[in-house]
């Protein structure tokens, strides 16, 4: 598994294009891509670990999770 963004400052944050509030620059949200493996598979492993919690969403590239205390799912 690779990291591919963890915290991120706001000025960072915005230059990328992360939402507004997004929870890379409080430090609790990590892009990941799981080698050879699409990023399909790896939501739907993560859904079916945590199916109520979590923020889950999947990109043409990598899986998106965050310690939000609500559940949110995308992608």
């Amino acid at each position: 598994m690779t990291v591919t963004s963890g915290n991120r400052c706001p000025e960072y944050n915005n230059r990328v294009g992360g939402a507004k509030k997004s929870y890379h620059p409080r430090g609790r949200a990590a892009d990941i891509q799981v080698e050879q493996v699409d990023p399909s598979v790896v939501q739907k492993y993560l859904l079916h670990k945590y199916p109520d919690q979590y923020g889950i969403g999947k990109y043409s590239s990598f899986t998106h999770i965050d310690t939000r205390t609500n559940k949110a799912r995308w992608g």
